[in-house]
């Protein structure tokens, strides 16, 4: 007789754990985690930037109109911030890439940074004749949300063409005697140079073919992928991805994030942009023109409790729990998750591996997002404009990112929807430990 075989022991699922493992150890990916990460200071900076202009702004008390001069002292922090965002993400990107391959990090980092520069800024440089000379204007439109995937690609490529200088010594060794600052100065020439040649002529080869610069071209041969990927089956699809790879013990919701970051901050800082182009009306936003599924899905995925939205299960263990090991990770589990963090109880139950609690695991998170999409659609709640990437208490992220209280309540109202899933397949889950705790005793 053969031995029956777990849901987890599927061709499906084998090959998602594989999927997820390889992707979630890749060194580009890692990094690529790293700098999104990195940049939490300077978001979080233009963020409270934008909180304090639009509440001292025409959208909510009306003491400041949007072209006076404290309202762009005010707000001026988010334009070297959240609007330089790419900058500072291709810097960091390249840094922590480098030091993954072994590099010198701070070099790479440099070099990853000046190529940014030199593909988005120097291909629209304006040049003009004045007093002081041949003056160069940089153009800074494409170092917000618009470059990040050029910031991203050309991190990509430049780290490896330093590791290649690095794998053949094609540098400029100095004598052991030179100051290692100024040794790792003259090693980095060379790739320096390399790199800066290849992206000017990628840049101005583009430009002349296309008309466009290299971000708009990137943006546009992704946007299709993107648009699939960012719709609202594509999003549901990636709940499943996220969600069956925490199953299997992997870290599903950084994957994620390491991939659709970047077109998420990307619609966050559009809105913000149509915002500030309305003179701080966040009115303008509307559901058919500024909505954006990925969001939503971010906010679905683990509004209540991390993700699985397991706030619920901790709820239904501590109402409804008869086995002490039920009860004692829902306590332990009650104040982490309502900062978003679920680990004691993803391991402590534990969700992984488990076909009874890992059915509503998955499914709870996938209800809450089409329940976002909907409360959105009819007004209940606002469209994000505000860049925020903090780990906050429910309900505080939300209403931080669209100063609604809607918003805020949404999490909350997801509570007893998480709870009614969850319950069923709880009950069968802890009638289980209820059994082997009496036969252990």
């Amino acid at each position: 007789m053969s031995e029956k075989k777990s849901i987890f022991d599927s061709g499906l699922m084998q090959w998602l754990n594989k999927a997820g493992q390889k992707i979630g150890s890749n060194k580009f990916i890692t990094a690529l985690q790293q700098g999104m990460m990195g940049t939490m200071g300077p978001i979080m900076v233009g963020a409270v930037a934008q909180i304090i202009t639009s509440v001292l702004g025409p959208s909510m008390l009306n003491v400041l109109s949007a072209d006076s001069a404290l309202y762009q002292f005010l707000y001026a922090p988010y334009y070297l911030t959240i609007n330089a965002i790419a900058l500072w993400e291709s810097f960091l990107i390249g840094y922590h890439y480098g030091k993954s391959l072994g590099l010198k990090p701070l070099n790479t980092g440099l070099i990853s940074i000046i190529a940014f520069m030199m593909v988005t800024g120097q291909a629209n440089a304006i040049w003009q004749e004045g007093m002081m000379g041949n003056t160069m204007y940089l153009s800074t439109s494409t170092f917000g949300g618009t470059g990040i995937f050029t910031a991203i690609v050309v991190a990509l490529v430049s780290v490896n063409i330093v590791r290649l200088c690095e794998r053949y010594n094609i540098k400029i060794k100095m004598p052991d005697i030179v100051p290692e600052s100024l040794a790792e100065g003259f090693e980095a020439i060379v790739p320096l140079t390399l790199v800066l040649y290849l992206w000017w002529g990628i840049s101005t080869l583009v430009m002349n073919a296309t008309g466009v610069d290299f971000s708009t071209l990137i943006i546009g041969l992704l946007g299709g992928p993107l648009a699939a990927l960012t719709s609202i089956p594509g999003c549901i699809i990636v709940i499943l991805f996220v969600t069956i790879l925490w199953l299997f013990g992997i870290h599903g919701t950084m994957v994620a994030i390491s991939v659709l970051m970047a077109p998420m901050m990307m619609q966050v800082m559009a809105n913000a942009a149509a915002v500030e182009a309305a003179g701080g009306d966040p009115s303008v936003l509307n559901f058919a023109n500024n909505f954006s599924p990925l969001m939503a899905m971010l906010g679905g995925l683990a509004c209540c409790g991390g993700t699985g939205n397991t706030m619920g299960l901790v709820l239904d263990a501590l109402l409804f729990g008869k086995s002490e090991q039920s009860k004692a990770v829902a306590k332990a589990g009650l104040v982490p998750g309502w900062f978003g963090i679920n680990e004691p109880v993803t391991f402590g139950f534990p969700i992984m591996y488990s076909p009874i609690l890992g059915i509503p695991y998955v499914l709870t998170p996938i209800v809450v997002f089409l329940l976002n999409v909907l409360f959105t659609k009819v007004g209940f709640l606002k469209i994000g404009y505000i860049l925020n990437m903090a780990l906050l208490p429910m309900g505080i992220g939300e209403f931080l990112g669209t100063l609604s209280w809607t918003n805020a309540l949404f999490p909350y109202l997801m509570i007893p929807v998480s709870m009614l899933i969850y319950l069923p397949f709880f009950k069968m889950y802890d009638r289980q430990k209820v059994q082997e705790e009496q036969e252990q005793q």
